[in-house]
């Protein structure tokens, strides 16, 4: 009987113990998710922004223009002939200036003062006063060159003015940092991941572009720089050049008075002071000319640069624009996946 109740107890403990292990499933096991925006983003492109020429300048020489009257005068004094024209200017400057007068400045206007006058220097105060006098006079005015200013763009040079290079480089960036609402968990960090790159892409191609239009824009400044060199060389040789030809040609006519045999003392002293009052007025003349014509020389160079600088910053801007395309582009794919984590609920 005890063996019986024995068994009886070890089966009920057995079924009991079945039951209970059968009900103890175990819960499944969930898989981590894995986040990938890569494929989401594509490739990055920066659309290639055409080359921006700079806009041309136009400009003129300085000049100046010899009268009729005084080429047809030169050239007949070359040949011992008064003309007309100067025959009556003397006439007039005889009753305008006193003979002494002519006498001391003819005494102190030797070789010495004319080349000193032609390398820029003052002629002596007697000869000075007495040529002014004679230029005021009004009696040579058909005998003197007039002057044709240079011109920048249309714009006539009289005066020193400088164009401004002063280029402005428009900067505008921005990125995730401004969108990212903070939220730092697998999900978010995993857009992150996928768009760094992406913008990382992007402004390789950007700094690529911009430093062609900027290496573009210097070799334009060392070009422009290199003419300038050339402009004010050629100028300055040209100026200096006419007044050397001037000079020697003065001389050589006071030379021709003087050897005349013809001529009466009075008329050679009335003449050689015509001459060299010519002479006076041309290189100071020639002299502004060249100082004009530097002046238009620099001008030019600084629109050319400041042109340059326009084009540079037209095509920096077509680049930015496109960047900030692509760039708008590649943040709302990854404002779109912060959003879908958000709707997720993250990785909780």
């Amino acid at each position: 009987m005890k063996k019986t109740g024995m068994f009886r107890m070890m089966a009920f403990t057995a079924m009991v113990s079945l039951l209970v292990l059968g009900g103890c499933k175990k819960d499944p096991i969930d898989e981590p998710i894995e986040y990938n925006f890569e494929e989401e983003f594509g490739e990055v492109e920066l659309e290639e922004v055409e080359e921006v020429e700079p806009e041309a300048t136009t400009s003129t020489e300085a000049e100046t223009v010899e009268s009729e009257a005084a080429e047809a005068a030169l050239s007949g004094l070359a040949n011992g002939e008064v003309t007309a024209e100067l025959s009556t200017a003397s006439s007039a400057i005889s009753s305008t200036v006193e003979a002494e007068d002519i006498e001391a400045t003819l005494a102190v206007m030797d070789e010495n003062a004319v080349n000193e006058l032609a390398a820029g220097g003052s002629l002596p105060a007697e000869a000075q006063s007495t040529i002014d006098a004679v230029l005021a006079s009004g009696a040579l005015d058909a005998f003197l060159s007039t002057v044709v200013d240079p011109t920048v763009d249309g714009e006539d040079v009289s005066a020193r003015k400088r164009a401004t290079d002063n280029p402005q480089k428009a900067e505008y960036l921005y990125g995730p940092t401004e969108v990212n609402l903070g939220i730092q968990d697998e999900c978010t960090d995993a857009a992150q991941a996928a768009f760094d790159p992406a913008k990382a892409t992007l402004d390789g191609l950007k700094t690529t572009q911009e430093t062609a239009v900027t290496n573009t824009y210097n070799t334009r400044v060392t070009t422009i720089n290199s003419e300038y060199d050339t402009d004010i060389a050629a100028s300055t040789a040209k100026w200096q050049g006419k007044i050397q030809d001037r000079t020697a040609l003065i001389l050589s006519l006071i030379v021709n008075i003087d050897a005349n045999t013809e001529m009466d003392a009075t008329t050679k002293s009335l003449l050689k002071l015509i001459m060299f009052s010519k002479l006076a007025d041309d290189i100071a003349k020639f002299n502004g000319q060249m100082a004009k014509q530097l002046s238009a020389d620099a001008i030019k160079r600084d629109k050319k640069i400041s042109k340059a600088g326009v084009a540079r910053d037209t095509q920096l801007a077509a680049i930015q624009s496109v960047y900030d395309a692509e760039l708008a582009r590649i943040t709302g794919i990854y404002q779109a996946a912060v959003n879908s984590c958000h709707n997720q609920g993250g990785s909780n």
